[in-house]
């Protein structure tokens, strides 16, 4: 591991030596708790140690039986009822061999205080601070750390340092204080004193009052950790958190940001060109990993449509099979558009951050209209087209598209407009949600969750063809009792 992320690990063989079958997970194994209480624990309240052991989890991922990371977490957001974010070490995804990259196909489990293990799935990861949020389902019993106020912590500072095992669930604490001599670290990182163990990283440092201070990643030489200002902006960027005002209300993510927040905020990749003599001039590359331009996903939230939207495109799942309705723009041959590419292979980027093989089901040409079937992922929370709704001009809306290379959920608001399609298929249906290329396909929702349509690309306004449309075709589909069917009929 690199010490540009401030986590420096022994090295892969040894970690590739992990097993869940009861093996030590790494070479310095966590003592008893008693090993760590003295001058430690005393040091911290009674009250503090009870609200450390609601908000201290272990994280670990797997590669098949083989340990990828054991580590520490910190619950950061357990409020909505729905689901439960915890942070830790972006090494819980981090690939050995290029840690520039991530492996999706990991298995995330998460201990909890009572000794149950949960499964989690990947939120949000920062590479670049190496943090990340692993998601689990909603648990009422955890606690999250509070950002609520400022910590101001300086050189000498008294902190302690908390972690709990993968193994054995029990809390760890280990007593060092802040110090400021020069480092080889990357700026944004500070260092203590606290000589944690590798089953710490991702945990939390605080103060002697219980604050949250930063996060700690393991080194053999000093205890590097990421302060809690660095932490609290990069997640209210990805909409884990929320910005706070002063009277302690909420504020929209990116509205009225300091100078040191705008210098903190990732930038867009620009789209890229690149010329061809065979196709005579410029093309754009990239068209479908452009974000949108106005992204409202964070507001969902609040809304509590994030969860459902998230997976809105999946229709059902039998067994462990699942089906994703999408645009049939994906198998569409560019130089004949009424005909099928031959010998593609469907990649589909799953909610998880898995990518799986997807297979062509059913496909309808006219309307614009395929299904994918992806074996081995059982989505549970699938589109319910079944749910009667009005649709109705003027009516508020919001369409949903993911990029495949970064996997990012996007958002844009509009409403539903009077206008008639000029376009050959009289069902087709048009809103002021300004779509990119990465949103064909995706579904057009109100803000109650419930489904609308389906989103397709157009330069000068959005069509979408509507839920209605969408049943009537997937009843036709599933007449043909599970056969692939491709049909050009065309629109009446």
């Amino acid at each position: 591991m690199s010490k540009r992320r401030g986590d420096c690990s022994s090295s892969n063989e040894e970690k590739k030596t992990c097993t869940r079958s009861g093996k030590k997970a790494f070479k310095e194994e966590s003592g008893s708790l008693i090993d760590y209480s003295e001058g430690a624990w005393s040091g911290l309240s009674q009250e503090v140690i009870s609200n450390l052991s609601e908000t201290v989890v272990s994280v670990a991922s797997f590669n098949g039986d083989q340990t990828h990371f054991s580590g520490t977490g910190i619950v950061v957001r357990n409020k909505d009822e729905v689901t439960t974010s915890i942070l830790t070490s972006a090494n819980v995804i981090r690939c050995f061999d290029d840690d520039s990259k991530i492996n999706p196909f990991l298995d995330i489990r998460v201990l909890l205080p009572n000794k149950q293990r949960v499964i989690g799935w990947m939120g949000h990861f920062d590479l670049n601070y190496n943090i990340a949020v692993v998601v689990i389902k909603y648990l009422p019993g955890l606690r999250a750390a509070s950002f609520d106020h400022k910590v101001r912590f300086e050189s000498q500072s008294k902190v302690v340092a908390i972690g709990r095992s993968f193994n054995s669930s029990k809390l760890m604490a280990l007593s060092g204080i802040v110090t400021d001599g020069p480092t080889d670290y990357p700026e944004h990182l500070m260092i203590s004193t606290c000589k944690i163990t590798k089953d710490m990283a991702g945990g939390p440092l605080i103060d002697l009052d219980g604050n949250f201070v930063g996060m700690n990643f393991f080194s053999e030489e000093r205890t590097p950790f990421l302060p809690r200002n660095k932490i609290y902006r990069s997640l209210v960027r990805s909409c884990t958190l929320w910005y706070l005002k002063r009277s302690g209300k909420k504020k929209e993510p990116g509205a009225n940001r300091t100078s040191d927040e705008e210098n903190e905020s990732e930038t867009q990749k620009l789209p890229e060109y690149s010329t061809s003599d065979l196709e005579g001039g410029m093309r754009l590359k990239n068209t479908f990993e452009e974000e949108f331009v106005e992204d409202t996903w964070c507001k969902l939230i609040s809304k509590k449509v994030a969860l459902n939207t998230s997976r809105s495109v999946f229709i059902d799942f039998n067994g462990s099979t699942s089906r994703v309705v999408t645009s049939a723009s994906l198998v569409r041959m560019s130089a004949n558009e009424n005909k099928i590419a031959d010998n593609l292979k469907i990649k589909v980027y799953l909610p998880n951050k898995r990518i799986a093989v997807g297979e062509l089901q059913h496909c309808n040409l006219s309307y614009n209209i395929a299904v994918v079937s992806v074996k081995g992922f059982r989505c549970f929370r699938t589109a319910e087209l079944d749910n009667q709704m009005q649709i109705e001009p003027h009516r508020e809306v919001v369409a949903i598209g993911r990029t495949f290379e970064s996997g990012k959920l996007m958002a844009t608001s509009g409403i539903l407009s009077d206008e008639e399609s000029k376009l050959d298929c009289r069902e087709l249906m048009i809103s002021t949600c300004k779509i990119t290329k990465a949103g064909i396909g995706g579904p057009l929702i109100d803000f109650d969750g419930n489904f609308v349509g389906m989103n397709f690309y157009g330069t000068k306004e959005t069509h979408y063809l509507p839920r209605l449309m969408i049943q009537r075709l997937l009843k036709d589909f599933d007449g043909t009792d599970g056969e692939k069917t491709i049909d050009n009929v065309a629109c009446a």
